[in-house]
């Protein structure tokens, strides 16, 4: 994509981010079928994910854009690869999204009240401050009352791919 840097940067700026304080959450958006990108670049790049174990993470495929200095670039990626790789990645991400949430089990959390879930009245909806609106998951809530709007403490008792559901208390 013609970005110059030295491979180790991103390892070792990943390390020092993490060494630095425990209440963060790393997120990005990767692009896989870029013109050019080998076999061995896309196992890089799940290497990557896999050892990075970021909390939230989207992939989408390159797309030709007239106009654009990539689009006169030679080597493009076949469709079906590149969807291959997308899902390859996300099906590593669910995995790790997963265990993260599984961990989270039994402790309580802060949570914005967002209101009621658009799947049922019966639920509340909310996130923590580490999951963006309407691109990570959600914080369900099953039980308990609060104000739209206001900061809730969810009691976590269930964790699925991507939402956790809990009780306020």
């Amino acid at each position: 994509m013609g970005r110059h840097f030295d491979r180790e940067n991103p390892w070792q700026l990943i390390d020092r981010i993490r060494s630095r304080t425990r209440h963060l959450s790393l997120r990005t958006t990767l692009m896989v079928g870029f013109p050019g990108e080998t076999d061995d670049c896309f196992e890089e790049l799940y290497q990557f994910v896999k050892r990075t174990a970021f909390d939230h993470l989207g992939v989408f495929i390159y797309s030709r854009e007239k106009g654009t200095p990539s689009a006169r670039l030679k080597d493009a990626v076949e469709r079906e690869v590149a969807e291959k790789r997308r899902d390859a990645i996300m099906g590593l991400q669910a995995e790790i999204s997963r265990e993260k949430n599984q961990r989270m089990v039994g402790k309580t959390v802060e949570v914005l009240n967002e209101g009621v879930s658009r799947e049922t009245e019966l639920l509340l909806k909310g996130r923590t401050k580490t999951m963006a609106p309407e691109v990570d998951g959600r914080v369900l809530i099953n039980k308990g009352e609060g104000g739209l709007g206001e900061f809730v403490q969810v009691l976590v008792k269930e964790a699925h791919t991507y939402d956790l559901v809990g009780e306020i208390v």
